[in-house]
């Protein structure tokens, strides 16, 4: 009688955990593990050609995000602050792109991106712009308010299993970012809009992140189209490596850009001076006229290279301040 009372606890503790582990596959996803169905899969995406699984929102999740975000821009009681500083920093600015660009750029090296910051406490901009920190979705929130009371049409990207937030404006639809009419751009670090900072989040590159739009009768930033001209200007003169540097580093390297032309030029003239001086010597300098035309070319020479000297020294003091500028930035990345 008890062997068959064991043999039936046993044949029920064993029915139990084929039941568990059965529920636990249909309910659970572990990452990593292969699907055989995916698309059956609830809140699974198998992505790209190397169909990594990529989590996504579901419907609940995606509903409770957009009002979270969309509650950011009820209120208004940030507006007078946020305005102010916006005719601070763009009070001599009249053409459009490089209003947007100076807002950008503002976030992006006026507020430190607080990586140890918890991403699901969200400050409000005003806190964000008193303590000059934030995380991710704080910068987003502060950048799109700047961009929101200038008047855009703005969106946020959501990449929830890279766990990071990005801003978007609305632009014409070829310029958009991830096959949308709104131009990606990233809060934490100083990069143009429209560059996506794959090396950083990796997992942005396998998924399609989640929009959520704020209000669609705000304007689109048309200008974007002289802003990619100009990017693309700066690129073919300073080239792509020095497209996201520090505004700071930027200032030198153009100054110094701007001495090149006149110091190769005037290493041509007293190149050619020296070289006409000592062609004189060579022929002797036998009488007066020689003599006198020797002195001439000489004193040219010297004032061509003491000229030289100078703006090579002004060359080299901008030269100095951009590789400090530079080093002090990567030894903070």
């Amino acid at each position: 009688m008890r062997r068959k009372k064991n043999i039936l606890w046993q044949s029920l503790i064993f029915i139990i955990l084929i039941t568990f582990s059965s529920c636990r596959q249909k309910s659970f996803y572990t990452p990593g593990e292969k699907l055989s169905n995916p698309s059956n899969t609830p809140g699974v995406l198998l992505a790209d050609e190397n169909r990594r699984q990529i989590h996504m929102l579901n419907k609940t999740q995606k509903e409770r995000l957009t009002t979270q975000y969309q509650a950011y821009f009820h209120s208004n009681e940030d507006s007078i602050p946020i305005k102010k500083l916006l005719d601070s920093i763009n009070c001599n600015i009249s053409r459009e792109y490089l209003r947007i660009e100076n807002i950008v750029k503002y976030v992006q090296n006026n507020i430190e991106y607080n990586l140890r910051g918890n991403p699901y406490i969200v400050k409000s901009s005003i806190e964000t712009l008193k303590s000059k920190t934030g995380v991710c979705t704080e910068k987003s929130v502060l950048l799109g308010k700047m961009l929101y009371y200038s008047g855009y049409n703005i969106a946020f990207f959501i990449f929830p299993h890279a766990k990071h937030v990005g801003l978007g404006i609305h632009v014409p639809k070829e310029y958009g970012s991830f096959n949308t009419s709104f131009s990606y751009i990233e809060s934490t670090s100083n990069r143009s809009i429209g560059d996506i900072p794959f090396e950083y989040f990796t997992e942005i590159r396998n998924t399609t992140p989640f929009l959520i739009t704020i209000d669609s009768s705000k304007a689109t930033f048309n200008d974007i189209v002289k802003l990619s001209e100009m990017y693309k200007d700066y690129i073919e003169q300073y080239g792509e490596e020095n497209v996201n540097i520090p505004d700071s580093a930027k200032y030198y390297m153009q100054k110094g850009y701007a001495l090149r032309p006149e110091l190769h030029s005037l290493l041509s003239e007293n190149n050619y001076l020296y070289d006409y001086y000592n062609q004189l010597v060579e022929q002797g300098l036998t009488d007066s006229t020689s003599i006198k035309k020797a002195d001439s070319v000489y004193y040219y020479l010297e004032k061509v290279n003491n000229k030289h000297q100078i703006l090579l020294k002004k060359y080299n003091h901008h030269k100095n301040n951009f590789e400090r500028i530079i080093k002090e930035y990567n030894d903070n990345l």
